[in-house]
Order: C-alpha cells, then structure tokens, then sequence
C-alpha cells in the first residue's frame, strides 16, 4: 500500500473524506493506524485504522467507513513539549509558574527554546509526516513523501523527495534507515552514495518497483 502524505483520502463513492497527514509507525516498523484530517465545516483530526484502508484505480486512498463511522474514530491530538535537558543548557524550576518553567541557562542567550511534538500514541510508536526531513550521515537531502507497505501492515520503503530542485524523488529501502522519528529519518550512507543504494523515480507518477 502506498500511503502518499498530504493527499486526499475519499469515501467508497468518491467523495473527499479527507487528507492524510501522518502514518503512525511502531519500532518494528508495523503501522496499525494513519492520521487523516477530515474536510467536515469544523474540522478534525482522527487516527484511522490501516485496516479500513484500500487502494482503488488510480492509486485513490479509499476509507471503507461511512460518514457516522468516521465521526466515532478517536481523535488523534498534538502538543508541543520541550526538546532539551538539563545538559543544554537550559533549567526547569522545580515550583515552575505559569510562564516561568523553563528558562535559558542565562538570560543573555537570545534562542528559542527548542520544542518537539507529541501525540497521543503509544510509547513505541512515531509518527512520519511530509515534514519528516531525511538526512544522509549529517547532511539534509530532502523529506519524505510516501511510505510504502508490504502486505503486512510493515515499511519496506520511503519515497524521499529531494531538497534540491535538480534531482528526482528517490526510493529508499528501509534497510538503509538507520533511526526514524517525527523530524527526521536517518541513512547510514552519505550523500554521494545514495544513487548507489536507491531507486530514481523519473517521473513523476512513476510506480516503485515491487518489493
């Protein structure tokens, strides 16, 4: 099954359903659930089951639910949690106030502090969106665009769509993954030995070769 991020999903009849957001992977790589943001007036966001989810002509993302159905799926939600410890630099207030929790080591130091998000899932599950950077040994290369599914619900492989303007998406194995997680997926080859261990896809609607 080819899971496109950022493409619609749609009813037994055609009609738009929603989008598919994220896929909500396991540390074994098994995906049992996928987020779809739905296209009601006041919109939700909702984990689907992979089991509910077909491939029709075209490649169409088919949710085999009825409307009613997909008003009862759990909603999937979101918060943005402090990616740090104490080691960066940064200090947690024992007694934090509203607004005083976390602080930068000094206040001379103008940064951000760094966040990350975190849904509702299982604690040995991540989830991959179209915001998922890839990164080859330290260098960023691009995102990933599809994850792609054997019969078993398990990733064999991401479509990665480059950075540069100049190179065509690729089909990377899962085995060339050395971490994953909800920023970024890690090669263990660089930049120059990519074309040697992925698939180009030329065109645009090319079809990855079978596992």
């Amino acid at each position: 099954m080819r899971l496109d991020l950022e493409t619609e999903i749609r009813l037994p009849d055609g009609v738009r359903a929603g989008v598919l957001q994220k896929v909500i992977v396991d540390q074994h790589g098994h995906v049992e659930n996928v987020v779809m943001a739905t296209v009601d007036l006041v919109s939700r966001t909702v984990k689907v089951p992979i089991s509910v989810l077909s491939e029709e002509a075209g490649d169409v993302l088919t949710i085999n639910l009825s409307p009613d159905e997909i008003d009862q799926l759990p909603a999937y939600e979101e918060q943005l949690v402090p990616a740090i410890s104490e080691g960066d630099g940064w200090s947690f207030n024992p007694e934090p106030v509203p607004g005083a929790d976390v602080f930068p080591g000094t206040l001379y130091d103008p940064g951000m502090m760094p966040v990350t998000e975190q849904g509702n899932i299982a604690p040995d599950e991540t989830t991959l969106s179209q915001g998922t950077q890839i990164w080859c040994e330290g260098e960023s290369w691009g995102v990933v665009d599809e994850v792609l599914l054997d019969d078993d619900g398990i990733v064999y492989a991401f479509v990665g769509r480059p950075d540069a303007v100049d190179e065509h998406d690729r089909l990377i194995p899962i085995g060339l993954v050395s971490e994953y997680g909800p920023s970024v997926v890690v090669l263990n080859c660089t930049r120059a030995d990519l074309p040697n261990y992925t698939q180009e896809l030329v065109h645009e609607h090319e079809e990855p070769d079978a596992e």
